[in-house]
């Protein structure tokens, strides 16, 4: 476990052994060349990797000193035609940066823990009592006790829970003055140890003055295991005003429902979101702007994403699917085909679906949303799992028939281009009727 924090210089960060660079609000190591071949080409037999956010993409490009880019499908792209052609090297001035950063790491790290082992020294050295040095003083402060207490015609036995050997000593004594009758008290000469406990345990026959049970609610021990409470009063009252209450954190209340869409681009006056819960994960229907589908979520959420302190891939994580009404119902789908989607609480969600806007020249780039529960208690969308399901892998099915496949570089080297299918989707298949 490391004791000092990153070094950085811009958006670069070195700590323990791992070089990170920072790319919207995201850091990312630099991945080895055989991760990245394994990425792109996963061996036969064996699943494909998990697909990163588009953050991630861009990040690699900055550590191999490519030209960085914002869309996923253009960043994965570069980064694949780097793999592919053996072009990934780590720029010098890379190197140099990672040397120095590390260099000056490791000096903080040996500082600390020095400071560390000096703090541990002192903690460990403290100054040692004896028995005889506790005795001493358990024997000045019963003194003290008896001084102000008033004088009483019996014996009050205070106990001392400290060392090993004067309770024993007080027993011993007691013990013995019920044996011996008081005058033969008088003459007797205690050793050492029952000296202590005497002086420590009884107090002078003096005329009575008090009943002994008032006494016995004034002895020390009584007064030695009272503590104040007014401490913990003041902790609740800090914790009852903490703005992490969770009476005023919001709730993540239903999922199941529909969702009014607004996003970054196209047009969002026909657009909506239908959510359903099946078991674990989630299926959704999605209208926005021309273009309908589906998008399956493996794990549906459990708790509210807090954008102040929650890391991004604690987000959910879906696949989408969809057929483009703008150009003959075309199939889109493919790896790229991904997304993300954090729910805020008390109905409201933001995302991103990845690869989804193209532009004239058939580049694909993110689509930001945001949008909010509008069925109110209504907890059952018309559309069920099942069929939502069905919807999914047909237009898969049909997307591995057509010429145009939704993936950064796809059956070529070639961007993709814009949506296009040989084979397109009819409505008799598909209702892309209006129901937002």
């Amino acid at each position: 476990m490391s004791l000092s924090p990153p070094v950085s210089q811009g958006d670069y960060h070195y700590q323990q052994g791992d070089f990170y660079v920072s790319t919207k609000q995201n850091r990312h190591r630099r991945a080895t060349i055989p991760e990245l071949h394994t990425l792109f080409h996963p061996p036969i037999g064996q699943a494909p990797p998990k697909d990163h956010p588009a953050h991630w993409y861009r990040a690699q490009l900055l550590h191999y000193g490519l030209q960085p880019s914002d869309n996923k499908g253009t960043a994965a792209k570069r980064l694949l035609d780097a793999v592919n052609h053996d072009q990934l090297a780590v720029p010098n001035n890379l190197r140099l940066l990672e040397k120095e950063l590390k260099k000056e790491w490791d000096s903080n790290e040996r500082k600390a823990r020095k400071e560390r082992a000096n703090c541990n020294k002192v903690k460990k050295t403290p100054a040692k009592r004896t028995k005889s040095g506790a005795s001493n003083d358990i024997a000045a402060v019963s003194a003290a006790v008896m001084a102000s207490l008033p004088t009483i015609n019996g014996n009050v036995n205070f106990t001392w829970n400290i060392g090993g050997d004067t309770p024993t000593a007080v027993q011993n004594a007691t013990n013995k003055r019920k044996a011996k009758g008081s005058a033969e008290e008088k003459d007797q000469k205690p050793t050492k140890r029952q000296n202590c406990a005497d002086h420590t345990a009884t107090t002078p026959h003096n005329p009575p003055e008090t009943p002994k049970s008032k006494v016995t609610k004034q002895t020390a021990r009584k007064g030695v295991q009272s503590r104040p409470k007014v401490n913990e009063t003041k902790e609740t009252k800090v914790r009852a005003a903490s703005p992490r209450n969770f009476q005023s954190a919001p709730k993540l209340g239903l999922i199941n429902g529909i969702y009014d869409l607004d996003a970054e681009g196209p047009d969002t006056r026909n657009s909506g979101l239908k959510l359903r819960l099946q078991d674990k994960s989630v299926w959704g229907e999605f209208q926005l702007d021309r273009l309908s589908g589906v998008l399956f979520m493996p794990e549906r959420p459990w708790g509210v994403f807090h954008p102040g302190y929650d890391d991004i891939h604690q987000a959910c994580f879906f696949e989408w699917r969809a057929i483009d009404q703008s150009r003959g119902d075309a199939p889109l789908y493919g790896p790229s085909c991904t997304g993300m989607m954090k729910f805020l609480g008390d109905g409201r969600i933001q995302g991103t679906f990845n690869s989804m806007i193209p532009d004239s020249n058939g580049e694909l780039f993110d689509c930001d949303f945001w949008g909010e529960r509008v069925s109110g208690g209504v907890t059952k969308p018309p559309q069920s799992a099942w069929s939502l399901q069905d919807r999914f892998e047909a237009i898969g099915a049909r997307a591995a028939k057509s010429s145009y496949y939704n993936s950064p570089g796809g059956e070529s080297d070639d961007p993709p281009p814009p949506y296009y299918s040989d084979d397109p989707l009819s409505n008799e298949d598909f209702d892309t009727e209006d129901v937002w």
